[in-house]
């Protein structure tokens, strides 16, 4: 019981974890450019801190990833090569 209380509690440290906009392209497979896109969308929520500075939740990016991956187990979206 305890145990599940410590992975639950780690667990919910985890998500709260702020991502730089470059920590959350690379975990999604997108560059950093369609990310600030998907944010302008609002298919990625974030928050600003200081004047200039994006932050996104690791667990909303990785609900965010979820979506993404179809059944087969594919991503929706593709990294592209240059």
């Amino acid at each position: 019981m305890l145990s599940e209380q410590k992975s639950t509690a780690e667990r919910a440290q985890q998500d709260e974890k702020l991502l730089t906009v470059e920590q959350a392209a690379n975990l999604l497979g997108i560059r950093r450019q369609t990310a600030y896109e998907w944010i302008k969308g609002g298919k990625l929520i974030a928050c600003r801190v200081g004047k200039r500075d994006l932050r996104l939740k690791h667990g909303q990016v990785m609900a965010t990833l979820k979506e993404l991956i179809q059944p087969d187990g594919r991503r929706k979206y593709a990294r592209r090569t240059r």
